[in-house]
């Protein structure tokens, strides 16, 4: 969706939130969804008069917003770009906290309002920090709206590629100030993320995936930070942790089975993972075994089933078992004609291991 039919979705609904929307607001909408800009900017510039009219205070409000969004949304998209940051800005001085409906579905205007300043902002030379401020400002200000995910999304894409630490510290103090709010999990996840890409931080990274799993277990970024948490474990020779952190990940599966949930994505990565980590770094092959045969049993369309073969093959010939190495291998050439280890790992292994 683009910015500009976001916000227009946004006003829409606003239009539709009491029983009867002005009549200039209604034109200018229509004119707006036609693609008409320079006739809806006139329409919506009436409407924000006619708002006026309401007598009820609180449609009053939601009419002025939309109209006011309207106008600032119709100014950017005829390239008016300094008309169309005073209009968000004045929008965002004067929106009331009232509009947010209590279902909490739809942005509120004034987090949508500061979230355009700022992207028009930063767009513009030499505005980087009034574009900055407008992004910190969403979140500090409506930290349980989406705008205030969006506000961050930019902060990142941007920021990382300025000062990554600086960014870092930010976030992280943010999080001590919002960790009830619903912009918790995404500072986390995003601190999480600097500190694993650009900081090379990887005590940091997992300090951050941990308090995310802990404290935001219904975080739709737990799976990726139980996975990177494992990884990053891995790299750092903590062993037992990465094992504890894939269990926790190939735990969602049984509890998914229950509650009707998605599978993670991460599942069968994880699975296999934690195979390899019990032969070769927990020294424990039996249990590998397992580990590796869980992966079709758990996820047999698994783009990885052909792998965990693999796997086993290899894990037979370390315990000196040939025989359960070569019927291994060929499950895995007769199953997957097409597998990567036709290349040279099947061959190579078949005449080591002299399989008939």
């Amino acid at each position: 969706m683009t910015w500009g039919v976001a916000c227009l979705a946004a006003l829409l609904w606003l239009a539709c939130a009491t029983s009867k929307a002005p009549v200039e607001l209604v034109r200018a909408e229509s004119l707006d969804s036609q693609g008409r800009t320079l006739e809806a900017l006139q329409a919506y510039e009436a409407a924000t008069y006619s708002c006026q009219n309401q007598s009820n205070p609180e449609s009053r409000q939601k009419w002025c917003a939309a109209a006011q969004l309207g106008r600032a949304s119709s100014l950017e998209r005829l390239g008016r770009t300094a008309e169309a940051i005073v209009a968000y800005e004045t929008l965002a001085g004067s929106a009331p906290s009232s509009f947010v409906p209590t279902d909490g579905s739809t942005a509120h205007p004034g987090a949508i309002a500061l979230v355009s300043a700022g992207r028009l902002h930063l767009s513009s030379a030499g505005h980087d920090k009034q574009a900055y401020e407008r992004f910190w400002k969403t979140i500090t200000s409506y930290p349980n709206d989406p705008y205030a995910d969006e506000a961050l999304r930019i902060l990142m894409r941007d920021g990382r590629k300025r000062d990554a630490q600086a960014l870092f510290t930010q976030l992280d103090q943010l999080y001590q100030w919002f960790s009830g709010t619903e912009i918790a999990d995404n500072l986390l996840n995003a601190m999480a993320s600097l500190a694993r890409e650009e900081m090379a931080n990887p005590a940091e990274a997992m300090r951050a995936y941990d308090l995310l799993v802990k404290h935001h277990a219904s975080s739709p970024f737990r799976d990726d930070a139980l996975y990177h948490g494992a990884q990053l474990s891995e790299a750092i020779k903590d062993y037992k942790g990465a094992a504890e952190r894939y269990r926790n990940l190939l735990d969602t599966r049984e509890k998914s089975f229950l509650v009707g949930s998605y599978h993670s994505s991460w599942l069968d990565d994880a699975q296999l993972a934690l195979g390899r980590l019990v032969r070769d770094r927990l020294g424990d092959p039996r249990s590998a075994l397992k580990e590796f045969a869980n992966l079709e049993d758990r996820f047999p369309d698994s783009a990885l089933v052909d792998e965990a073969l693999f796997e086993i093959a290899r894990t037979h010939e370390l315990l000196g078992d040939w025989e359960h190495a070569c019927k291994a291998l060929g499950v895995l050439k007769s199953r997957f004609p097409e597998s990567k280890f036709h290349q040279e790992q099947i061959p190579q292994a078949t005449t080591r291991l002299h399989c008939m």
